[in-house]
């Protein structure tokens, strides 16, 4: 069946030249909104100690896993290992996994109609075109999900072969980012309830070969199953409760300023179960169930970030649900979707290109009590594509100012505590070991529980145990808390002994065991951190 045979009642086909246009306007939309993340320099900083050497960590002296996206950090590894350049090879990359999304989605389309509105809805989506770059997983998150689903749709690829593949494309999905799995776990139970047998459970284990490969991988060279950063996000002292109202601030502040991308990952979720096929249902499922877990772990401060992925999913679902299309709705649904340009981000680049200040995510960059910001226009200026300048040092941000005088004004190997990790440590360069007091960088304080006070949503910061940074500094452990001296014991030889001593692999089955450190006597030994906009 080709595109433009599926039947609509009426509604004339859309010009190739028309959707062509559009996909184009869409990539230059994206262009001018390119930009890079604070947080991806922290995968970057262990992106660029591999291609050195050091191994993919981020303090050269630990190994740590910073990061929550193995399958990206290896794609930009790869590829940074042949231009040895952060910026622009990242948002290469970014542009190009996204536009391979989108190609997923026209593919998609029962028509070139449906194409276009689709597109318009892409490019009205604020969520979808500031993480369309940014340097963090979200496009390859993207792609992944667009690839599942069109294999899951196919009627003409069934039993146990389909599951063995939808598990691999599921596999690749969460060695990308592990909180994929919600997504597409109810799409592919149903898959293997369908075509039940021991061939299909065989496929099934085989397909997760690539993310079972990871985490024996995690588990020798870091000694822990799980990124650091989950431990520093589970260790808050936060209650459930309180976690969930903010997830619940998070999806209120998506919906009231980036509205389209609700009510165009809403209209994706209805096609899909009005089209009463099983699998298409099992997708939209997936999708609330992951929505109903951004809100259980409290969202994110970054506008719209955890929003990209569901929107596409339900996009694609949307699509695969093959809609019939009336004239009548054809022309409310592009009367929308043209209006909702203005406001967004095609209505904010012609605002900036004609030097007009346009309205953003909100009227200030931080809106809520605990911190959720439009980090692109946090950023934009330091580390957007088209601000750069040939000759500027960049990013041109003031972490990396901070990180630049650093190497300038302390002796290689300093222990240095920090804030807002990720440019600062990558313009320091692998010489400093810093001490992230947020803890996503760091192993003892990701594993210490901090107590209630003051917090800002993915930004718990830990106090610094007293004698942890003289203890790294010397070599000699002169933690004044006998329990956390022995504690630190044990975690120091897990993330900076030999891989393959008896006394290691007895040290990762203890700590794993135990997922907290013992509770330390609160000292604070750093200032209080800076409450400037987006950080």
């Amino acid at each position: 069946m080709t595109p433009e045979s599926f039947p609509t009642t009426g509604s004339r086909p859309t010009p190739r030249s028309l959707l062509l246009a559009t996909c184009a306007l869409l990539l230059g939309v994206v262009l001018w909104h390119a930009w890079i993340s604070d947080d991806a320099y922290i995968l970057l900083r262990s992106v660029d100690h591999a291609v050195r050497g050091f191994g993919l960590r981020w303090n050269v002296a630990e190994r740590v896993q910073s990061f929550t996206c193995p399958l990206w950090t290896l794609l930009i590894t790869a590829v940074y290992a042949v231009t040895r350049e952060e910026f622009f090879t990242t948002l290469a990359v970014s542009i190009g996994v996204s536009l391979g999304a989108v190609a997923l989605c026209l593919r998609a389309a029962p028509t070139r109609t449906h194409a276009l509105l689709v597109v318009l809805a892409l490019m009205g989506s604020r969520a979808f075109v500031d993480y369309a770059t940014s340097g963090l997983e979200n496009p390859l998150s993207h792609l992944l999900l667009g690839a599942f689903f069109l294999v899951l749709a196919r009627p003409e690829a069934g039993g146990a072969y389909r599951v063995g593949l939808l598990s691999l494309l599921a596999s690749l999905l969460i060695t990308n980012r592990m909180d994929m799995g919600v997504v597409v776990a109810p799409a592919l139970l149903w898959e293997v309830w369908r075509a039940r047998s021991w061939r299909t459970v065989g496929l099934l284990v085989l397909g997760q070969v690539p993310f079972l490969a990871w985490e024996v991988f995690s588990l020798v060279y870091y000694g822990f199953p799980f990124p650091n950063t989950a431990y520093a996000k589970l260790n808050t002292g936060v209650p459930s409760g309180e976690m969930a109202l903010q997830g619940l601030r998070y999806l209120d502040i998506s919906t009231r300023f980036d509205p389209l991308t609700s009510l165009t990952l809403l209209v994706g979720l209805w096609a899909a179960v009005r089209s009463r096929r099983p699998v298409l249902v099992a997708g939209a499922v997936g999708v609330a169930l992951y929505l109903a877990y951004v809100v259980r772990v409290g969202g994110d401060f970054m506008a719209g970030r955890f929003f990209t992925a569901p929107l596409f999913a339900s996009v694609m679902l949307g699509l695969l649900a093959r809609p019939v299309l009336t004239p009548r709705g054809v022309r409310v649904a592009l009367g929308v979707l043209v209006l909702s340009q203005v406001p967004g981000p095609l209505g904010t680049a012609v605002a900036e290109a004609a030097g007009v200040k346009p309205l953003r995510w909100y009227n200030t960059r931080q809106l809520e009590p605990q911190g959720i910001t439009d980090e692109r226009a946090v950023y934009a200026e330091g580390a957007g594509l088209r601000h750069w300048r040939p000759g500027r040092e960049w990013p041109a941000y003031y972490f990396c100012t901070e990180g630049r005088e650093d190497r300038a004004n302390y002796p290689d190997g300093a222990v240095l505590p920090a804030y807002s990790i990720g440019m600062k440590g990558f313009c320091a360069g692998p010489a400093f070991h810093y001490v992230d007091i947020y803890a996503l960088a760091d192993p003892l304080l990701a594993r210490t529980v901090r107590p209630r006070r003051y917090w800002r949503i993915g930004h718990f910061d830990r106090d610094v145990p007293a004698g942890y940074l003289e203890t790294l500094r010397t070599g000699r452990n002169v933690m004044e808390d006998p329990a956390l001296a022995e504690y630190l014991d044990k975690l120091l030889l897990v993330v900076r002994g030999p891989l393959f001593t008896r006394e290691r692999w007895h040290a990762i089955w203890e700590l794993n065991r135990q997922r907290t450190a013992p509770a330390p006597t609160p000292r604070p030994a750093v200032p209080e951190p800076s409450r400037a906009e987006g950080h």
